[in-house]
């Protein structure tokens, strides 16, 4: 993306303090334990074995890696300007930006405002679209309205195995309809994307919105990835996932109400459509009925 856009520089910030997310001297922390000592380390897919952003970024890309330490962005959003140029001044290409605390995310969000790329949590995005809005005089409240929900047919679909997804789904599931995905149709029959609309469409009289889901607790997920392989059976429900995503031929979203912290509505651009898309320890055990609320509260008056 740097290449796409002509730019040679970004920066980094996956934090958000308020889910327990910080960075600290390039490090990521998960309510204060290193995130390569978190069960995230074991995960069947994306393994975090290092918490070291740097090294990292430094074993996946092209180019160096630098810090902007919490103590500069103590300093305000000038200290962690200047910082910034300093580091492409020495040919570093990705800079990983510490965050403790709110106050250093408010910080970061308007020191990064201007840039053509940043890559990071929503806790940045959020503060970047504050500074936007402050700086062209509009109100935050009337650009979190464009991003409304769009009332209409629902429908949930889970795809983590994390701790607290098992948790709202088997939430979920004791109240509204809900289809455990057969993970060997989903490896080895085309046409099971089909069969899965065809029970989602079935279930329109529900008081509830039915659920489809590939999330199971630890030892069935052991079972699954012993009998097709751990990345064969993952790739089958992402590929699955990946192709709702394409049909939906959405080329962008307005950012509407907040579910949780971390996770908002958006809205399609252009598009009646309107998405929750959360990762997986995000949210609580309540998560998809406090979403679904939120929507008949917020959505299309």
């Amino acid at each position: 993306m740097l290449e796409a856009l002509g730019e040679e520089f970004t920066v980094i910030c996956p934090a958000l303090p308020v889910n327990g997310r910080t960075i600290y001297n390039g490090y990521l922390f998960v309510n204060g334990v290193l995130l390569s000592e978190t069960g995230m380390r074991n995960h069947p897919v994306t393994p975090m074995t290092d918490s070291n952003i740097m090294r990292v970024m430094e074993s996946q890309s092209r180019g160096r890696a630098g810090n902007i330490s919490s103590t500069i962005v103590d300093q305000g959003s000038d200290a962690v300007r200047d910082a910034l140029r300093k580091l492409q001044s020495e040919g570093i290409r990705y800079a990983v930006l510490d965050a403790l605390n709110d106050q250093h995310i408010e910080t970061l969000g308007r020191a990064v405002s201007q840039m053509k790329l940043v890559t990071g949590g929503s806790g940045l995005a959020d503060e970047m679209a504050r500074a936007w809005t402050q700086l062209r005089g509009k109100n935050v409240a009337a650009a979190e309205a464009a991003g409304a929900p769009v009332k209409g047919r629902t429908v949930i679909l889970s795809g983590s195995c994390s701790q607290m997804t098992n948790a709202q789904v088997a939430a979920y599931k004791a109240k509204a309809p809900a289809l455990a995905m057969d993970v060997e149709k989903a490896i080895n029959d085309a046409a099971y994307i089909d069969v899965l609309a065809e029970w989602v469409l079935a279930q329109s009289g529900d008081a509830l919105p039915p659920l489809v889901y590939a999330t199971m607790p630890p030892e069935a997920l052991k079972a699954v990835q012993e009998r097709f392989g751990g990345e064969r059976a993952s790739a089958a429900i992402e590929d699955l996932f990946g192709q709702l995503a394409k049909r939906l031929e959405a080329e962008g979203f307005t950012i509407g109400p907040q579910i949780a912290p971390g996770v908002p509505w958006v809205r399609g651009i252009g598009k009646p459509l309107s998405l929750a898309l959360k990762s997986g320890n995000f949210g609580t055990e309540a998560f998809f009925f406090e979403a679904q609320k939120i929507a008949n509260q917020e959505g299309d008056k």
